[in-house]
């Protein structure tokens, strides 16, 4: 029961947080291991860079288009 009292007395943000910090120190824990440098995901950031790019070059096209009709776009187009 003490347990829980005490989980109860941090916010989400604050466990989010405690969280991302201990990431964070067990990925550079690896790298150190392992002898190189921490990995960053860069290739997802290109990734998601690149499809938020097509939404903008959609926008342009169609004005008052919104993020779902753009999502339904792209689906059509994939099974094309």
């Amino acid at each position: 029961m003490d347990r829980l009292t005490q989980l109860q007395s941090y916010t989400v943000r604050e466990l989010v947080d405690e969280l991302k910090r201990r990431i964070a120190e067990l990925d550079e824990a690896r790298a150190l291991l392992a002898g190189t440098e921490p990995v960053k995901h860069s290739r997802m950031s290109e990734a998601k860079a690149e499809y938020w790019r097509g939404w903008r070059e959609y926008k342009v096209a169609h004005p008052d288009a919104t993020v779902e009709q753009w999502r339904r776009a792209q689906k059509r187009n994939a099974k094309k």
